[in-house]
């Protein structure tokens, strides 16, 4: 087949295929790392913004456990509830209750994020906070100890920030910074604490968007939702008031069609404490990238994390890839424009030197022309060459044509020889027969 072709096409077709197959090959594997470095620099940026971000809540954290460590080991409160052994006992007159109240009412007035500063008795199982006292609930005694907080704060027995909670008497949700409080003897006088309003870490977490975009999510050490952004439209539970309690992000699944990752979403939380995963929500994928919130003091151990649309993650992916492919499409094509006219110039004194010694082959050819070609390569080389070959076969075709003149003068003399001599016999005869 290749013997068919011109060595014009011959030349672009092995040499252009082949730079053009390497170059292919090149721009593949080019485009790909392009494609990945792309989508590693924006999801590094992405988990960079996510840790800013998770720093700020543990700051904000961190600032109420020191007022929660400040307020409990107060020595007015901690002698007050040593001594407070009966339940019921008069406020007015108590020694030292004044001081007590006076640092509640300081303390939640002071600071707009606290709900209340609250204290409970290990003694007598009543509950106080400013200005208040709880030892009935629904007219039913209450005690403290008995309740499910209580029980977390003796197990975990530090400073440590509890998971949502509503006040029972006020019905507000709050996020708790609470710890277990010994006197100077040991002995477990109560639970003292700051309720926190979850307006500010809602807005923290609904403020969390890359570019703009995305869903903010805050979950606590049980993977339960404190504040998923409302942007996303979901009716998740962050209260045991829920139909099923507080709910985690895996609710998802059941409250929206087309979503689906997030279980596999909350056991890669729980063995990492940062990373990322591909959840479907609502149809569309999302990117997501996700921190472990941790703290020693007070004691916490909850996931911060971000839903990014992968189509913003894939858009500057894409414009890399775009801006690679076409480069390599001009560069290929300025190769094959090279090539191009590299074989022009190659070709085209081989296609003039074809077509000469085609004509002096034939038989047609004019022997007095030259082949004007000035490159000094092999084809100029090859031209001079040819240029000697005809100017010697012009000069053997001219004395050949000298030579065949010659034959035939000599030849026309030698039959005006014969016809005189066969004249002069005829009259020889002629004579003799008389």
């Amino acid at each position: 087949m290749l013997n068919n072709l011109s060595l014009r096409k011959k030349i672009l077709l092995l040499i252009g295929g082949t730079i053009t197959i390497l170059l292919l090959i090149a721009s593949t594997f080019f485009v790909n790392h392009i494609a990945k470095l792309s989508r590693v620099n924006i999801e590094r940026e992405a988990q960079s913004y996510l840790q800013s971000e998770q720093l700020s809540m543990q700051s904000y954290f961190a600032i109420y456990g020191k007022v929660v460590a400040t307020f409990i080991n107060n020595p007015h409160l901690v002698n007050f509830f040593t001594a407070w052994d009966k339940r019921d006992q008069a406020l007015e007159n108590a020694n030292g209750y004044l001081a007590i109240n006076q640092d509640f009412v300081r303390i939640s007035a002071n600071d707009e994020n606290i709900l209340s500063a609250f204290f409970a008795s290990a003694t007598t199982g009543e509950y106080f906070k400013e200005n208040e006292r709880t030892a009935y609930y629904n007219g039913e005694p209450y005690y403290a100890y008995k309740r499910g907080w209580w029980q977390e704060a003796m197990q975990i027995n530090k400073l440590y920030v509890g998971p949502i909670s509503v006040d029972l008497t006020t019905g507000d949700a709050s996020a708790v910074v609470q710890q277990p409080v010994y006197n100077p003897q040991g002995k477990l006088i109560g639970v003292g604490g700051v309720d926190l309003q979850l307006n500010k870490i809602n807005d923290m977490v609904e403020n969390i968007r890359f570019n703009g975009q995305g869903y903010g999510f805050l979950l606590d050490d049980q993977q339960k939702v404190v504040h998923f952004s409302k942007a996303s439209g979901h009716k998740l539970s962050i209260t045991d008031e829920g139909p099923n309690g507080k709910d985690g992000l895996d609710a998802l699944e059941q409250q929206f069609n087309n979503t689906s990752g997030f279980k596999t979403l909350n056991s890669a939380m729980q063995n990492n404490l940062a990373g990322s995963q591909t959840v479907m929500l609502k149809g569309e994928q999302f990117y997501v990238v996700y921190n472990r919130l941790q703290l020693e003091q007070p004691h916490l151990n909850w996931y911060v994390g971000l839903l990014i649309p992968t189509s913003m993650i894939e858009a500057p992916v894409n414009a890399a890839v775009t801006t690679t492919t076409t480069a390599v499409i001009i560069i290929l094509v300025i190769i094959l424009a090279m090539i191009l006219w590299a074989t022009h110039m190659i070709s085209k004194p081989i296609t003039t030197l074809t077509h000469i010694m085609r004509d002096i082959a034939s038989g047609e050819g004019d022997l007095t022309q030259k082949i004007n070609i000035d490159s000094q390569d092999e084809v100029g080389q090859l031209a001079n060459h040819m240029n000697t070959f005809i100017d010697k076969l012009r000069a053997m075709m001219l004395d050949t044509a000298a030579q065949a003149e010659q034959l035939s003068a000599a030849a026309d003399q030698l039959k005006t020889v014969s016809q005189q001599t066969n004249s002069e016999i005829q009259k020889f005869s002629k004579k003799n027969n008389k």
